[in-house]
């Protein structure tokens, strides 16, 4: 999918993260309503782990994911409020839904 270069500012702003031991990635994507239905990419975005990296937990991992991706993309979410998606799901069972 290429990625949608026009940002609706009243769009719905959705950041997912994920992570792997091998690298983390992370796609924004906006949607005209919360429900999801009709994304569309507004950049992708990935790394490598560094060796120091590949030795985290992997709540650890997906936090970083989160961060590294915040900071990576800020430049599209400084000021805007956006929904962060998580696959990990011990970050659900502590109530950071």
């Amino acid at each position: 999918m290429v990625p949608y270069l026009f940002i609706h500012p009243n769009q719905v702003q959705i950041l997912t993260t994920d992570a792997s031991t091998h690298g983390l990635g992370a796609v924004l994507s906006q949607s005209p309503t919360s429900d999801a239905r009709e994304e569309r990419v507004i950049a992708y975005a990935s790394r490598s782990l560094r060796d120091s990296e590949e030795r985290y937990a992997a709540t650890h991992l997906e936090a970083l994911a989160v961060v590294w991706a915040v900071e990576y993309l800020r430049h599209y979410l400084s000021g805007r409020q956006f929904v962060l998606l998580l696959c990990h799901s011990s970050f659900n069972k502590q109530g950071l839904q």
